[in-house]
C-alpha cells in the first residue's frame, strides 16, 4: 500500500501507515461484523450453510 501511495517515499510512507494502524483506536468487533453482514447473505442465498 505504501509503495502504491508514494513510490518515491515507500519507506517513510510505510512507517506512517504502521504508526496510523498502531496508534488508532479500533473496534475489534466491527470488521468481523461487517464481513459477516456482507458475506452471509451471499453464502446462504442458495440455502443454509452445511458443515
Amino acid at each position: 500500500m505504501a509503495a502504491r501511495l508514494r513510490p518515491d517515499r515507500t519507506a517513510a510512507e510505510h512507517q506512517s501507515l504502521l504508526h496510523f494502524v498502531g496508534q488508532s483506536p479500533w473496534d475489534e468487533t466491527a470488521l468481523p461484523r461487517a464481513t459477516r453482514e456482507a458475506a452471509l447473505p451471499a453464502m446462504t442465498a442458495a440455502g443454509p450453510v452445511k458443515a
